[in-house]
C-alpha cells in the first residue's frame, strides 16, 4: 500500500506524483477505508489492520544507541562491573512521512470487506458470513496488548458480504399511526 501526493500538473490529464509513505500487507489487501489520518486495510488472510499516517518532525533522529540493553540475566553479574556505554553509530533518519500500524487482529480472518467507522473501530466481514465489529484495545497494559483489535460483537448471516459502505441517511424519528 503506497500513499502518493500529486506534485505538479503536467497537462489536463497527466500529473506527477511523489511517493510519501508505504505499508506492506501480509498477503493481499482486499479493501481500504480512511477517515482523517487513520486507514483500515482489510487483508485477505490476516484480517483488518488499522494504520495511522504520520508526518514526522525534522529532529526525529538520534546519533547514539544504547548497547548495554542486550544484557541477559545469566551474564548480568559479569556486566555489573562494566559501566553502561553508549556507542556513536549513525542511524537512518526517520522518513518525513510514515504509515504506522497502530492495531490489528491476531486471529485468522478471511476478510472480504472492511469499513473504518472511527479512529478506533473497524467493521469487517469474512468469507464465512460473519460481520464483526473490531475495536482498538485502549485499556491495554503492555505494548503488545495495545496493538490488538478486539472483537466487540459479531453477527453471523451465512452470506458473504462483498462491500460495506457508510451512508449518511436521515430518517424521520416520529412514527405515524
Amino acid at each position: 500500500m503506497i500513499h502518493y501526493q500529486p506534485e505538479e500538473k503536467l497537462s489536463e490529464t497527466h500529473y506527477k506524483f511523489t511517493k510519501l509513505a508505504s505499508y506492506r500487507c501480509h498477503s493481499e489487501p482486499v479493501e481500504v477505508s480512511a477517515i482523517g489520518n487513520y486507514i483500515a486495510v482489510g487483508d485477505a488472510m490476516r484480517g483488518p489492520s488499522l494504520l495511522q499516517f504520520i508526518q514526522n518532525s525534522g529532529d526525529s533522529t538520534s546519533t547514539s544507541v544504547d548497547v548495554s540493553a542486550s544484557a541477559t540475566p545469566s551474564n548480568a553479574a559479569a556486566e555489573s562491573s562494566s559501566s553502561s556505554t553508549k556507542k556513536d553509530t549513525p542511524l537512518k533518519p526517520k522518513p518525513a512521512y510514515q504509515l504506522v500500524e497502530v492495531a490489528r487482529t491476531f486471529d485468522h480472518f478471511w476478510t472480504t470487506s472492511c469499513q473504518l467507522l472511527d479512529q478506533d473501530t473497524v467493521l469487517a466481514a469474512d468469507s464465512v458470513g460473519r460481520v464483526v465489529l473490531f475495536q482498538r484495545n485502549k485499556e491495554a497494559v503492555g505494548e503488545f496488548e495495545g496493538l490488538k483489535l478486539v472483537k466487540s460483537c459479531y453477527y453471523v448471516g451465512n452470506d458473504v458480504v462483498n462491500r460495506i459502505k457508510l451512508c449518511k441517511a436521515s430518517f424521520p424519528c416520529s412514527v405515524q399511526k
